[in-house]
């Protein structure tokens, strides 16, 4: 799945953990992209398709990126729009 850079925006938590926020790809240090093979990966190694977000359930650490998108896919921002409501739906872990 070849991805457009330009198209990329990355979904994460906001400075004080309890929402989310949309932010061009440029403003996110932790996160590389390979748009050739559609895959991003985060500061810890893991690797996932652009369109697919991190497990962001009751025992993570709410912080940081959330997902990676490419915004020309509505099915992607669809995908989006879920993470984010699971990624705050939750109180937070007595880790964060």
């Amino acid at each position: 799945m070849r991805v457009s850079k330009k198209n990329i925006v990355v979904l994460v938590y906001t400075v004080n953990n309890l929402s989310t926020k949309v932010v061009p790809l440029a403003e996110v240090e932790d996160v590389t992209v390979n748009c050739q093979d559609g895959l991003w990966f985060d500061g810890g190694g893991t690797i996932r398709q652009i369109g697919e977000h991190r497990n962001c359930g009751q025992n993570s650490v709410r912080e940081g990126v959330i997902g990676v998108y490419d915004r020309s896919q509505i099915e992607q921002l669809n995908s989006m729009l879920h993470a984010a409501s699971y990624a705050t739906s939750r109180p937070p872990c007595p880790f964060d």
